[in-house]
């Protein structure tokens, strides 16, 4: 079986934020670059696997169901699978209504959010590939069945539709550690690692001094301090 898993996301974290006003066009040129990319590269698979930005991920489902190739959309976490205990994320420029609490309206607030930035962006490209429209983005990239990459003990699930709790992927690293990680990590007392993973920092100023205060707060020294880029 050959498997083509699509992802999106890592060079946009590390663009200068978009304008509110030139989502729709940035979303555009997403989905636009699936159709280019994805359609090549998901020739002959049996399934494609789906996760990443909203637009793009909606862009590379699109591909799999013109070349009618199966798919499955996967998140690494709930925050974009709508639930009936805690609302959405807010988009930049389109913050949730003031005073409302029904995460069930909330999630429509979402799903009308999610059309009217990215809804005419993919339904231009997917008529354009001879695909017909659909009506809600969001609904349409989440699925039925989606999967969620987390731990259950970690991340009990509370979506409303029926997705699959995969477990965590990790991919193991049997690499040998180098004399000099080695040496790092005897040298002292054990070190804090803080990560960010694909989180955009474009506003952030002082999120180093943040990271030093808080290890320092839970007892870790603070004499010697190396930052990775």
């Amino acid at each position: 079986m050959r498997v083509l898993l699509s992802t999106y996301g890592r060079a946009l974290t590390k663009a200068a934020m978009p304008r509110v006003e030139s989502r729709p066009q940035r979303a555009a040129e997403l989905i636009a670059t699936q159709f280019d990319v994805v359609l090549g590269a998901a020739a002959g698979c049996d399934v494609v696997v789906v996760t990443g930005m909203l637009p793009a991920a909606a862009g590379a489902l699109s591909v799999a169901e013109k070349l009618g190739i199966r798919s499955v959309s996967v998140t690494f976490q709930q925050l974009t699978v709508p639930s009936l205990d805690r609302p959405p994320l807010a988009y930049p420029g389109r913050p949730l209504p003031d005073g409302v609490t029904d995460s069930r309206v909330l999630w429509e607030f979402d799903a009308e959010s999610n059309n009217t930035m990215f809804g005419e962006a993919l339904n231009t490209n997917r008529v354009a590939n001879g695909l017909p429209p659909v009506d809600d983005i969001r609904d349409y990239v989440v699925g039925a069945e989606p999967w969620v990459a987390t731990a259950p003990v970690l991340d009990p699930l509370n979506t409303v539709v029926e997705a699959v709790q995969t477990g965590a992927w990790i991919l193991l690293d049997e690499r040998p550690w180098s004399d000099e990680l080695i040496a790092f990590l005897d040298a002292a007392e054990p070190p804090v690692y803080v990560g960010f993973g694909s989180m955009p920092m474009h506003e952030s100023t002082d999120v180093a001094q943040v990271a030093i205060e808080a290890a320092g707060g839970a007892g870790a020294s603070l004499d010697s301090q190396e930052w990775l880029g």
